[in-house]
C-alpha cells in the first residue's frame, strides 16, 4: 500500500512486488485496538445538525 501510494507510476504494483526488494523496517510498530471517526452527514440528523461520532473497535481474536 505505501509503496503504492508513493510510487503512483512504478510499473510493478507493490502487491506484486518481490518482499526481498523492499526496504528494511527496524523501528517500532505500534497497534492501536480502536479509533474515534467524527464525520458530517447531512443526511442524518440523528447528531447534533448531522454532526456523529463513531468509536471503531478491533480485538487480536479476530485475526484467528
Amino acid at each position: 500500500f505505501l509503496h503504492d501510494q508513493q510510487n503512483p507510476d512504478h510499473l510493478i504494483p507493490g502487491h506484486e512486488m518481490d518482499v526481498s526488494l523492499c526496504p528494511d523496517f527496524n523501528g517500532k510498530v505500534r497497534v492501536f485496538h480502536s479509533a474515534t471517526a467524527s464525520f458530517y452527514a447531512p443526511s442524518d440528523i440523528c447528531g447534533v445538525n448531522g454532526m456523529l461520532r463513531c468509536v471503531i473497535h478491533s480485538a487480536s481474536t479476530w485475526c484467528k
